[in-house]
């Protein structure tokens, strides 16, 4: 049970663009709006922003036994905390000029495809009495690639979220555009940029799709079987 958690809590702290409409809306103009580096006072009203709507941020929270939702959130919490603070990946704000709070963000990193060969060797080394075939391993992860020279770097937004009171200003929009121009310019050699999302956040899944962001058939960051028991998208865009 401890492992499974673990992994579900991982893909449980990935993203998902906080989308759903509200009959609230702060109607703001763009210019009105900062986009700037993460600092560390942003962080306590960082989470508050993440923990509105939870289902919607967190791809797979809705599938989760009530019974895990505190343990799960807690491990969220952290993940987003360790991830702010984490010099290899990149988290930029939403700020409000005139009230000078921050009102959404995003996380982004470089990261790199999975191989049997490198699993085989992890599992090798943290769990020596674990003997598992190749073809146990692949059914499990299919989307693990054979050998470490065929893997390939890509892009992976961890988070897209918008406070629920700016929703609908376009400003989920800009983010993900933001990240794009910025992938571009960082790492000229990689094509890719993958995310994932919660199926039921059908307002997410609209502005990803009208970015030019698809349903990844292959090459997928988590085994199919656990996007699918978890009710969660895998989108991916080719920025070149």
């Amino acid at each position: 049970m401890k492992k499974t958690i673990l992994i579900t809590t991982s893909l449980l702290s990935l993203f998902g663009c906080n989308g759903k409409e509200t009959t609230t809306t702060t109607v703001v103009a763009k210019d009105a709006i900062a986009l700037v580096e993460y600092k560390e006072e942003y962080k306590e009203e960082l989470l508050e922003i993440a923990f509105e709507d939870p289902n919607l941020f967190f791809p797979g929270r809705i599938a989760m036994p009530e019974g895990m939702l505190e343990q799960v959130d807690a491990a969220n919490k952290q993940e987003l905390i360790d991830g702010f603070s984490n010099p290899l990946k990149y988290t930029k704000v939403l700020v409000d000029n005139a009230l000078g709070k921050p009102v959404g963000f995003t996380c982004y990193l470089k990261t790199r495809e999975q191989s049997l060969e490198s699993t085989k060797n992890m599992l090798a080394e943290k769990q020596p009495s674990l003997k598992m075939t190749d073809e146990q391993i692949l059914q499990i992860h299919p989307q693990l690639k054979l050998t470490d020279v065929e893997c390939k770097d890509y892009i992976l937004i961890e988070s897209v979220i918008v406070s629920r009171e700016y929703r609908g200003n376009g400003y989920g929009r800009m983010l993900i555009k933001n990240i794009v121009e910025e992938c571009k310019q960082k790492w000229p050699n990689i094509n890719m940029i993958k995310l994932m999302v919660s199926k039921d956040n059908t307002v997410a899944c609209k502005l990803y799709e009208s970015e030019g962001f698809t349903v990844s058939k292959d090459g997928l960051h988590f085994p199919p079987q656990l996007l699918q028991m978890l009710k969660t998208t895998q989108y991916e865009k080719n920025i070149r």
